[in-house]
């Protein structure tokens, strides 16, 4: 709860707070000299209430307020508030989710048939600072949504026929005679479902084209919603004629498929009766031909048993005379293997004495062969390792070549500026030595054999510095002048 009052002496208003020692049994006295104006209420009311200069209200979850100060309009979060009488407090925003169902809503299809459909659209306010700026209440937003929701999914539906949006066997029937082939039960019920899967499609396209319509018209009309999904629960047929028509093609459609039925169940039973006299036949066939079996099976054992017997007699008599002459046989056999034996031990032992003597020799051949190769491997390694040695030798002096030209260089590169500046005159002199030399190595030009001669020929081409050496004459011999004026004064 809260408690104030204006005081009378400044005309301010006083806000009475419990302390946390009494605050289960907080008393204030107050007289009417010194407080007017008592003002008491409930601090989580969800009501705007007047609380001396301040307004108060408490917004729940689930909603947002909607503060509007001086023509400007404030979004705020679930929470209890105290402002300003300058403020105007809106009435809440839901956030929460909506649902909007459409029942037995009636249209006529492209053919000009009625139907009927029951439509659920979910939606959500999701830009609240739109929704407060639409200029209207929530409830006339919400009926002129419904509006726009309703009529966009009519205008999609109207643009099919009655039998693509909801097709009949009727329809299935009618389209297979029109195109002149007569379709079996299956080949008819892949039809059927084929239509309806076609159906379904439909029904979802235009769900689609109508979720994409109402977001199109919240963004340009400033609704702030998002709707969530449009869903068709029922499509239905509503011309009372047509249904009536369809239920005797139905009625029909059974007593043609009873009467097949009957006259499948009266085929079923003459086959039935066929069947049974086929199977008495074949029964009565089957035991004489089993009588007449048996009988030759009797007289068939009987001669197998006599030409068993004539059989036995013989094989005894052949067995005993091959007895005795395996018993002959095996004697001349054991006498032919003793001598065999005899001459085989003979020759045995010459063979074995000189495969011993081959066996030497082919292993004194290995042993030799080995010790060659392994000559020869050693050999290899040999100059394997010189090869190696004299690489390394040639990679060092390659590195220290490498390593006293680099230091060279970094030397070089420390010389400071006047000892480059003698070198270059070093190199200087020297060429000019040169030149001397090669102008009396050529007399055949006497005019210009002289190094004199040469010399001037030579100072354009030549640089002292910064100045050839043509121009380092000329400063030269005005600096003579000057000395000579200099000396005379």
């Amino acid at each position: 709860m809260l408690m104030g009052a204006y005081r009378t002496k400044d005309g301010k208003f006083e806000e009475f707070q419990a302390t946390r020692s009494d605050s289960e049994g907080a008393q204030f006295q107050l007289h009417e000299r010194e407080f007017h104006s008592l003002t008491v209420v409930n601090k989580y009311s969800k009501e705007v209430q007047e609380f001396g200069p301040n307004r108060i209200v408490t917004i729940p979850e689930g909603s947002c307020g909607v503060f509007e100060r001086e023509g400007v309009i404030e979004i705020k979060d679930p929470g209890f508030y105290r402002v300003s009488a300058e403020y105007a407090i809106r009435d809440n925003i839901p956030l929460h989710v909506n649902s909007e169902r459409f029942e037995d809503v009636a249209f006529r299809t492209k053919d000009s048939l009625k139907m009927r459909i029951i439509l659920v659209i979910v939606w959500r306010i999701a830009d609240p600072l739109l929704t407060a700026k639409w200029p209207g209440t929530l409830e006339e937003l919400r009926e002129e949504f419904r509006s726009k929701a309703l009529s966009g999914l009519i205008m999609e539906l109207r643009a099919h026929t009655r039998s693509e949006l909801l097709p009949f066997r009727q329809d299935v029937l009618l389209a297979s005679k029109e195109e002149g082939s007569e379709a079996d039960a299956e080949q008819l019920e892949a039809m059927i479902k084929k239509a309806q899967e076609q159906s379904r499609q439909l029904r979802n396209e235009a769900e689609g084209k109508c979720l994409s319509l109402l977001g199109t018209a919240s963004e340009d009309a400033g609704w702030g919603l998002q709707v969530v999904s449009v869903k068709l629960d029922s499509v239905e047929l509503a011309d009372e004629a047509i249904i009536a028509d369809m239920e005797s093609m139905a009625q029909a459609q059974l007593s043609m498929k009873r009467k097949e039925m009957q006259g499948r169940e009266r085929l079923a039973a003459a086959n039935v009766e066929r069947e049974a006299a086929l199977q008495q036949e074949k029964a009565k066939a089957e035991i004489q031909q089993a009588a007449a079996e048996s009988q030759s099976k009797v007289k068939l054992a009987e001669a197998k048993a006599q030409s068993e017997i004539t059989m036995l007699k013989s094989k005894n008599e052949a067995m005993a005379q091959a007895e005795s002459k395996k018993i002959e046989l095996d004697m001349q056999l054991k006498l032919e293997e003793s001598q065999a034996a005899l001459e085989e031990s003979k020759a045995t032992r010459a063979a074995r004495a000189e495969a011993e003597a081959k066996k030497i020799e082919l292993e004194t051949q290995r042993l030799v062969a080995e010790h060659e190769v392994q000559i020869r491997e050693t050999k290899l390694r040999a100059q394997q390792l010189a090869a190696e040695t004299e690489a390394n030798s040639i990679r060092a002096l390659a590195d220290a070549n490498y390593e006293k030209g680099r230091k060279e260089q970094e030397v070089a590169a420390m010389m400071p500026s006047q000892e480059l500046e003698l070198k270059r005159l070093e190199l200087a002199v020297e060429g000019m030595k040169h030149f001397a030399a090669a102008a009396w190595r050529h007399p055949e030009d006497a005019a210009k054999a002289h190094l004199h001669l040469f010399w001037d020929e030579m100072k354009p081409f030549m640089r002292m510095g910064p100045m050839s050496a043509g121009e380092m004459e000329e400063v030269q011999q005005i600096a003579a002048r000057r000395l000579m004026s200099a000396e005379a004064v």
